[in-house]
């Protein structure tokens, strides 16, 4: 268990699709296997799975399948018909978000965002909790050596690499 040896409180926060809440299930069952209690939270469409798991789960924002269902066509276009999909919800998400993960970040020792949890950082700050980032795909970074997500090309000029980012919300 490293150099502490208590017992932590950590509240794991994930937002996405299967690929982004897998992992945060095994993460939670580590976790709970070492002794320490863990809350995590994510789409409401995988409470049953982590009811199956033990997994203590919180339900956030709206169904990513409903999301995912209702921007289909913008996934299948370029990026900034993609972009503009995305941003859309994001308002309304960050505040679900803020409302669930607001007063589970003051009951928790440590706080772990993956994904898209937008509100996870700023939740963690204000009740004064230590907070890391985990990142299962490094390519959703701006970065002028590879596009924006949902860019089909990916042989693009570094300049038009770097521009796709311009509209991808951050």
């Amino acid at each position: 268990m490293g150099w502490y040896s208590g017992i932590l409180r950590f509240l794991l926060a994930t937002y996405g699709s299967r690929g982004d809440v897998d992992p945060m299930f095994d993460l939670t069952q580590a976790l709970t296997r070492r002794g320490h209690v863990v809350v995590l939270a994510g789409p409401p469409e995988r409470a049953g799975d982590a009811a199956v798991l033990g997994i203590d789960y919180r339900g956030m924002g709206q169904s990513m399948d409903v999301f995912l269902s209702k921007n289909s066509a913008a996934f299948h276009s370029n990026t900034l018909r993609l972009a503009r999909a995305i941003k859309r919800d994001v308002r309304t998400e960050t505040a679900a978000q803020f409302e669930l993960l607001a007063p589970l970040a003051r009951d928790a020792d440590r706080v772990v965002g993956a994904s898209l949890a937008f509100a996870a950082p700023s939740c963690a700050e204000h009740a004064g909790r230590p907070y890391r980032f985990i990142a299962f795909a490094p390519e959703t970074f701006a970065s002028r050596h590879h596009p924006a997500l949902g860019e089909r090309r990916q042989d693009l000029p570094r300049w038009l690499t770097s521009v796709s980012w311009w509209e991808f919300p951050r």
